[in-house]
């Protein structure tokens, strides 16, 4: 299956055609940086219950939101730690 994605090496930010393989590094790291960005894109959200101009229940389904994008940046990460540890044990024998 493949599936277009923004290449942030390109200066216009063109789209490119990738092989969307959810088991692949390069997948989980692509996955990571947009779960990162679209934290960075409610942060807004946060910083204005935290001044006081928000409640957490105008914020509700925002911060449910973060929480599982911060789940599955979590997963990710340990997946692509414990994938560079077997990588390393292969490669060390």
């Amino acid at each position: 299956m493949k599936q277009l994605i923004i290449d942030k090496n390109s200066p216009n930010g063109r789209f490119v055609e990738v092989e969307k393989n959810t088991n692949s590094s390069e997948y989980k790291k692509r996955r990571i940086y947009e779960l990162k960005q679209k934290l960075f894109d409610t942060d807004y959200n946060i910083l204005k219950i935290v001044e006081g101009c928000l409640t957490l229940t105008d914020c509700v389904d925002i911060i449910k939101q973060r929480q599982s994008w911060r789940k599955e940046i979590n997963e990710l990460e340990k997946e692509l730690a414990e994938n560079e540890t077997t990588e390393n044990t292969e490669s060390d024998n």
